[in-house]
């Protein structure tokens, strides 16, 4: 009979920069048994073989873009970075043993396991789960989700992750200057409704990837997902709802959606248009399959005198 069990390991995110044809902004899991994730898990002794194949890097070369998924894509111009690929070794390895002071159990990838991945054509993710710790007896977690914005402090844009979790709670990191970084949904609101969270900062602005480095915005035009504040915003409020399994905006729509369908009345077509609209902009095509996207979400509600195309 065959067995397995499942272990709780615990762990930090770091900044990075992944090259992969293009340079990409990671969140790098690093765990407590030395277990890094850099878009497929290594161990910390291999860590320096991803450095040596140019996969992860520690600056991106002015004229290049960087791209930050589901918020922006930057070309850079005069970089200042903050590590050299030695020096960003010895961070991670920093990390690890703030987290495991002797080094001691660390994950090694065995020549045995490497063959047996290798052979059923598997390549294991260590990704993370952000989570907080539950407040009262035990050591309970509460699980988030995380999601990005650029906050403008002092005429610089600093890149700020933005958690949302389980039980309706918010955090930004880094904070924003106080002892905390908890934020409150009318502390998102605010800052939103103050101009001070954009999604891809403008040609010219100052923008700062804390722990790695600051540059200036040749452009970003091109291949940006042009994200509104106002619908990031949306984003970022649904993420406890996300975290903790509850009904979202989109599987709302969804649900609304197939009562209009069922009875396609005024009353069933303003339902469908309050949920559709409760949606963020940019992932209203996720309502349908890859094809149709959100086409007949729009049709219905804003071109009803054209008929469904079956």
């Amino acid at each position: 009979m065959k067995v397995y069990y499942k272990k709780l390991v615990e762990g930090i995110t770091i900044p990075s920069i992944i090259f992969n044809s293009q340079y990409s902004y990671h969140d790098m899991p690093v765990y407590e048994d030395g277990t890094i994730d850099c878009w497929e898990r290594v161990a910390l002794d291999d860590i320096a073989g991803k450095f040596n194949r140019n996969w992860l890097v520690t600056s991106v070369p002015d004229g290049k873009a960087i791209s930050i998924h589901g918020l922006a894509w930057l070309i850079i111009a005069n970089g200042k970075w903050n590590y050299t690929p030695e020096s960003y070794q010895k961070h991670i390895t920093d990390t690890v043993k703030s987290m495991n002071t002797k080094l001691t159990g660390l994950h090694k990838n065995t020549d045995e396991q490497k063959i047996k991945w290798e052979k059923q054509r598997t390549k294991w993710s260590a990704r993370g789960k952000p989570y907080k710790i539950r407040q009262g007896l035990g050591y309970g977690l509460v699980d988030g989700i995380t999601t990005r914005v650029f906050v403008r402090l002092h005429d610089t844009y600093h890149l700020m992750h933005v958690t949302g979790f389980a039980d309706d709670t918010f955090l930004m990191c880094p904070n924003l200057g106080d002892s905390e970084n908890i934020v409150t949904a009318q502390d998102l609101t605010d800052l939103v409704n103050d101009g001070r969270i954009a999604c891809e900062p403008s040609k010219g602005s100052a923008v700062c990837l804390p722990g790695l480095g600051e540059f200036e915005v040749a452009d970003n035009s091109g291949r940006g997902i042009s994200i509104s504040p106002k619908e990031k915003l949306k984003e970022i409020l649904e993420l406890p709802n996300r975290a903790g399994n509850k009904e979202t905006a989109h599987e709302l729509c969804i649900k609304r959606y197939n009562e209009y369908l069922r009875y396609p009345d005024e009353r069933a077509r303003e339902r469908l248009r309050e949920a559709y609209e409760s949606v963020p902009k940019h992932e209203r095509i996720y309502l349908g399959d890859m094809d149709s996207k959100d086409s007949d979400y729009i049709r219905i509600l804003y071109e009803p005198d054209r008929k469904r195309e079956v």
